[in-house]
């Protein structure tokens, strides 16, 4: 992939650029833009009918413009107008709000997300049964201070807008910004050891602070089930084998359980070595009551994928088409 061939934000009929949409409990929408160079929010309420077009690669012609400034976040509300039916109006949302404040979440780079330009093609999306949401909550970014290309991890919208909570191995309810710190924590622990991607700076927010981490785009590699699709889906190497599964057992020794370790989130470089991707459900194991157990269970279901030539198992990372 070439950095050179950058393409823009995407853009709407007016002052809008779209960079993520989503739909929870709390409300019909939740739309990511950009407006001169800052980051917005606007909620859409159910009052609002549907046939709008929330399509990041396509108009949002009937989306009001937003107001320039340093409002954050806007509620559309009825204006009781045939030519502008909704209007955006500033929601009482604290202006700092849902920073990643963990003292160990801590890099010497900090970057401001509006100075990062993403590469072509690599938007993620996904569908729900209604609508086309899309999401830059992985996504490969340049920028001008790095020579390569970058993958970034963000937490894209403010929890306090709609209070989302998933699910950790110990069963405990976890915010996405408290799963953001577990994943960046870990991914540092592995890397400091060769064992993933270098984490490269931290990712910031006006108005909210850190919501995310860069880290290094492998270049030179591809995911192993990438890998063996590339060679006829003949059965690997020996040695490809026994890289995969020292790198589980190297995970294994630092107390991590990946919880998705699958041939999608190893990633094979030219030179034959392993890195493991895609942190998101990773945990320390030592705080879970059965963690040994979780990483034993999880080096055995890998090991029968490689010897058994099922490497397109387990697909789920949303970070393979990175690599």
């Amino acid at each position: 992939m070439q950095s050179q061939a950058l393409s823009p934000r995407l853009k709407t009929g007016n002052n809008l650029v779209v960079l993520a949409t989503s739909n929870y409990s709390s409300a019909k929408h939740l739309i990511r833009v950009l407006v001169d160079n800052m980051v917005k929010y606007i909620i859409v309420p159910d009052e609002v009918p549907d046939g709008w077009q929330f399509r990041a690669n396509g108009s949002l012609s009937s989306l009001p413009p937003i107001p320039r400034g340093n409002g954050k976040y806007y509620r559309l509300e009825r204006t009781g107008e045939t030519t502008c039916p909704f209007f955006p109006r500033t929601t009482n949302v604290p202006e700092e709000i849902d920073s990643i404040t963990d003292p160990n979440v801590h890099h010497d780079i900090q970057i401001n997300y509006a100075e990062l330009q993403k590469v072509p093609s690599r938007i993620q999306k996904w569908s729900d049964s209604h609508n086309k949401h899309f999401t830059e909550r992985t996504t490969a970014v340049t920028h001008p201070s790095f020579k390569n290309d970058m993958v970034m991890r963000i937490v894209e919208f403010p929890e306090s807008l709609w209070k989302p909570e998933v699910n950790s191995p110990g069963g405990r309810r976890l915010t996405l910004t408290e799963r953001m710190t577990t994943e960046f924590l870990i991914q540092q622990r592995a890397a400091s050891r060769g064992l993933a991607p270098e984490i490269t700076g931290l990712v910031t927010e006006a108005g909210r602070g850190i919501i995310g981490f860069l880290s290094e785009f492998v270049h030179d590699g591809k995911s192993v089930r990438d890998y063996w699709t590339s060679r006829g889906k003949q059965e690997l190497d020996d040695q490809d084998i026994e890289a995969c599964l020292q790198l589980a057992k190297g995970l294994a020794r630092l107390n991590i359980y990946h919880g998705d370790l699958t041939p999608s989130n190893l990633i094979r470089r030219d030179d034959g070595t392993v890195l493991a991707i895609d942190f998101e459900f990773a945990t320390d194991s030592s705080s879970l009551k059965d963690g040994s157990a979780r990483q034993e269970d999880e080096f055995n279901d890998l090991r029968l994928m490689l010897i058994r030539n099922t490497l397109a198992s387990g697909d789920s990372s949303s970070d393979e088409a990175l690599q």
